[in-house]
């Protein structure tokens, strides 16, 4: 390859060795290259594998004997090219040079003919976008990526960082390669080559650790594949943290498609993209980065999945309560409007596109410089934005925005049926005079707080809100709160008319799922008047149906039936279908599916906690009874809905769809805490479910005791403890627990979820495998790797779409194969897989043996 002459002051280097030589050319080899033995050698491979960038092998100087400085023209990764590239100077550019009466006018010839060499190169690809030296790097750094692990061009690289194995008390340096399917390091020093390839959806654990002599390091375990159980420790990072945090990136997409396969739409769309990028030639770390972020984005303003980050800047906003300015980001997509303030908790604002009615800069004054000004239609608000960079650019992007949401009118009726209004309305419950007194201070307390702050999508949220959803919200005002803050009423009133033909399609439909509902229709808060009635009973079916058919992916899943039960005596059908869909998807995600996955890692992240901040009662309940998540999947799956009265567990919903899942484990370690002392005494695994549930049975209604107590044991058991109480002291107590922290615990605990679950499914498939197969478990184990090993690569490499490696718990698995996954294996295992007709032998033996066509 032709290379703009670059000038060399010493051209007979030592770590070069010249092959051939001429008047003005000269060819050299990198020393070393292709000896796996000889001193020179192995000090030019590790000089090279320290380096950030190893020069291609070959290499062609133009050089003159009167001149002190040589220049390189040329460089080749084969002998082959570079001899090739030397025939071409000989026959074509030297009998020119011979021509000149002085070498140095010769030379500089030679430089520009060269130089219009790599100018013609670069014109052929005038309709690219020009690479820049980086991006030029990287590539380089590909190539040898595919070369050292002996991967195809298909497998892309996302990055490379320098970093050390350590072998021992001694460390490998070496480079940490991270690709969009495996994790690969490769050392030389001294004759000594390691090279480590281990998948990202074989990680059991993956964690940041204080590693030798206190320097940071990252420590990788391999539950499955050719690496089981082999733990390796990297540190001496230049950039531990984004090294840290882009592995954890790739490993939860890896676990995510083996987990889901390709009912995970987002997981599956993603590696898609990935694939286009690489086609495309983009930087897929970039790819990585502006995944990231829209994650995090959604995840702050519980937002759908299909939406996606724009762009983010820093800013202040007016707050006109505290007459002054809170700094903070902005960030906008294609239909929200958001701001969250840089003291976390201390402010946020999403303003739903549909919401505003438009957008105008403001003149700079001595208070606002740089700002602009948005206007809701609803109320006519005004949200002042100031020291906005690019404001310009800011607003022009906001009103191409608005020119493309349009807001949707809702019809006034269905042709089909009238939505069901909230069952209260229908059973309302009096009121005591204390409590009607109590509600109607609720209510001037959050009316205060509207005053001050706006009301509906567009009002700010500040921690008083918080504070006020721990003593409840008003009944006539907590169906609006529970829609504006879990994102359910801009779900619905984006899309007015999805319910209703949900509903329509649902009636036409027959399948499993629908029978499913069917059963636990009955079991829904039975003793309610409202599910007694035919009209309670419907209009809960329609509701579930209408979801599952909504999102075939969560379908329906025990537990959503308790929660839709309770959200339908406060609110109306349709309102609770948009609630279910925000709960499902955006506060608990992962939660209902067939493995109810998410909730298996929040059972890790909470035993996690429990062990940190109550280690006792974590030894006696986890260790010695085994209890810890049987009693608490429970509370997290069904939002305490199931062992608490449900006017009592209002509450916790009121805090919950505020302030998010994190309130589910304050909650839950509040309670422990509350009983820590009982607990302990506990002697058998009975004992201690009783006075839970005894405990959680009397919360609120009268003072709980209990006779195998000794008087003053716990002061809390001699005086009324209600839900307000145990909500209050969760956030003293715990409030510390940020959503942050229980990402990063969830990260940690999907590996192991997801390695538990692909080993149990493992188990399952080969169980009933053995029931129609001659073939020792030892075999099966073997037959299952080498399947295993198809399928991957099949998945990794092929534009064929993955399939769920971990079936759902409920159906028996059946181990099928395709066509492509079939030649695969029969290339592994094969006595005739050699010879050019490999391929046509596994297809005929596929449709031999194939019995379902």
């Amino acid at each position: 390859m032709w290379v703009k002459p670059q000038e060399m002051l010493v051209s007979n280097s030592l770590l070069w060795v010249t092959e051939t030589s001429s008047r003005f050319f000269c060819l050299q080899k990198r020393r070393g290259h292709g000896e796996k033995r000889g001193f020179g050698a192995m000090v030019v491979g590790t000089w090279d594998n320290i380096r950030d960038s190893k020069p291609r092998p070959f290499r062609i100087l133009l050089h003159n004997a009167e001149s002190d400085f040589s220049y390189v023209v040329a460089s080749a990764a084969s002998l082959e090219e570079a001899r090739e590239d030397w025939a071409w100077l000989q026959e074509t550019l030297v009998p020119t040079l011979e021509t000149f009466d002085d070498d140095l006018q010769a030379m500089d010839f030679a430089q520009a003919k060269i130089h219009s060499l790599v100018t013609m190169e670069e014109s052929r690809h005038e309709g690219e976008e020009p690479l820049d030296p980086e991006r030029l790097k990287f590539r380089e750094v590909e190539a040898r990526f595919h070369r050292l692990f002996n991967l195809p061009d298909q497998e892309k690289l996302v990055n490379y960082y320098a970093c050390a194995l350590w072998k021992g008390p001694l460390p490998r340096h070496g480079w940490v390669y991270l690709s969009v399917n495996h994790l690969c390091f490769y050392s030389y020093i001294m004759g000594v080559e390691l090279c480590v390839v281990i998948r990202w959806c074989c990680l059991a654990q993956l964690r940041h650790e204080t590693g030798k002599f206190l320097s940071e390091g990252i420590a990788v375990c391999a539950g499955s594949g050719g690496n089981n159980g082999r733990e390796l420790h990297f540190g001496m990072f230049v950039n531990i943290r984004e090294t840290f945090e882009l592995m954890q990136h790739l490993t939860r997409i890896a676990i995510t498609e083996i987990l889901l396969g390709s009912t995970k739409q987002d997981a599956y769309s993603f590696l898609s993209a990935l694939r286009a990028a690489s086609v495309e030639k983009k930087p897929l770390s970039k790819v990585l980065d502006a995944k990231k972020q829209t994650e995090e984005y959604r995840r702050k303003f519980r937002l759908p999945s299909s939406e996606i980050l724009d762009g983010f800047v820093e800013c202040t906003i007016w707050n006109q309560t505290a007459r002054s300015h809170i700094l903070g980001k902005l960030y906008l997509s294609a239909n929200y409007i958001c701001f969250e303030s840089k003291i976390a908790g201390m402010l946020w604002v999403m303003l739903p596109m549909r919401e505003v009615s438009q957008v105008e800069v403001l003149s700079d004054s001595s208070s606002f410089s740089n700002g602009f000004v948005i206007t809701t239609r609803q109320n006519k608000n005004a949200v002042v934005f100031a020291s906005v960079e690019e404001r310009e650019k800011i607003c022009s992007t906001i009103s191409s925005f608005l020119g493309k949401s349009i807001p949707q009118a809702r019809s006034s009726s269905s042709d089909d049926f009238t939505v069901q209004p909230a069952f209260l309305e229908t059973y309302p419950v009096p009121l005591s005079p204390r409590r009607e007194t109590r509600e109607k201070a609720k209510e001037h307390k959050w009316n205060l707080y509207f005053s001050e702050n706006g009301r509906g999508a567009s009002m700010f949220r500040t921690r008083e809100l918080v504070d006020l959803a721990q003593i409840g919200i008003p009944e006539s005002y907590r169906v609006e709160i529970w829609m504006v803050y879990s994102g359910a009423g801009d779900r619905m009133a984006s899309q007015p008319h999805l319910y209703q033909e949900q509903v329509r399609k649902s009636s036409t439909l027959k399948c499993l799922t629908f029978e499913e509902i069917e059963r636990d229709l009955h079991r829904s808060l039975p003793e309610h008047p409202a599910y007694q009635s035919k009209e309670g009973i419907d209009t809960l079916r329609r509701v579930l149906r209408s979801y599952a058919v909504y999102n075939p992916i969560i379908g329906y899943c025990q537990a959503m039936n308790i929660i839709a039960s309770v959200l339908l005596l406060h609110a109306d059908e349709e309102s609770t279908f948009w609630l279910m869909a925000s709960l499902c998807e955006q506060l608990l995600p992962e939660y209902y599916n067939t493995r109810v996955v998410g909730a298996q890692i929040d059972q890790m992240v909470f035993e996690s906690l429990t062990q940190e901040h109550l280690p006792e009662l974590y030894e006696l309940l986890k260790t010695k009874l085994q209890i810890l998540s049987m009693i608490s999947l429970g509370w997290f799956l069904t939002l305490f809905l199931s062992i608490l009265d449900h006017g009592v567990a209002l509450q916790i919903l009121d805090v919950f769809f505020i302030d998010g899942a994190r309130v589910l484990f304050q909650v839950s370690l509040s309670i422990l805490k509350s009983i820590e002392q009982q607990l302990l005494g506990c002697h058998d695994e009975a004992e201690a479910i009783a006075l839970i549930n005894s405990f959680l049975s009397k919360l609120g209604q009268k003072p709980f005791q209990d006779r195998r107590l000794r008087e003053g044991e716990l002061k809390t058991c001699s005086a009324q403890l209600t839900i307000s109480d145990v909500i209050k002291q969760s956030y003293e107590m715990y409030g510390f627990i940020s959503m942050e922290t229980i990402e990063k615990m969830r990260a940690t605990a999907r590996l192991e979820v997801g390695q538990n679950l692909i080993q149990s499914s493992k188990r399952s498939l080969i169980r009933a495998t053995m029931d129609n197969s001659k073939f020792t478990r030892k075999e099966l184990d073997s037959l299952y790797f080498w399947f295993d090993e198809a399928h991957l690569q099949t998945s990794f490499w092929s534009r064929l779409p993955s399939f769920q490696m971990v079936g759902p718990s409920h159906l028996r698995m059946e181990p099928t194969i395709d066509c492509d996954r079939f030649c695969m294996l029969f290339h592994y295992l094969s006595p005739w897989k050699l010879g050019a007709q490999n391929s046509s032998i596994a297809k005929r033996a596929f449709r031999l043996l194939d019995m379902n066509g």
